[in-house]
């Protein structure tokens, strides 16, 4: 937003009181500097910040191998942590793309199971399922 930012000020410049070299450097050359470095650099920020907080003991522990299971009374989980179990009625939808199924529950949980890991056949599978297990909430 930045660089468009600096267009606008260069043209509202230029536009008052004719081109000037100077503003043209300042303003052009800034958003144009601003365009080429910032993507970088925020990239290097956010994988060092990623990488820090992967370091730490707590993180570690929760990776490791994930068993989902879809049953009739809900979704039963198995993991390093432990074990859970979510009825249909927390389950808000399920979305499938090329490379993922997507079962997405109440709030910030959900459960992305790369269709590489359990076949096309079986996420398809396990798609309508969860799909005819959802509860209508009203909608035609």
């Amino acid at each position: 937003m930045l660089p468009v930012l600096m267009l606008v000020l260069w043209v509202f410049t230029t536009s008052s009181s004719g081109f000037d070299w100077t503003s043209t450097v300042i303003f052009i050359g800034g958003g144009l500097l601003w365009f080429l470095l910032y993507p970088a650099r925020f990239d290097k920020r956010v994988s060092k910040y990623v990488e820090r907080v992967m370091e730490e003991g707590s993180h570690s522990k929760c990776l490791g191998p994930c068993e989902l299971t879809l049953a009739e009374d809900g979704l039963h989980s198995k993991s390093v942590t432990g074990q859970s179990m979510y009825l249909w009625s927390s389950v808000d939808r399920a979305v499938m793309t090329d490379a993922y199924l997507f079962i997405f529950l109440a709030g910030p949980v959900g459960y992305p199971i790369p269709i590489s890991d359990v076949g096309a056949d079986a996420a398809k599978a396990a798609y309508y399922f969860v799909l005819n297990h959802i509860p209508s909430k009203g909608e035609p």
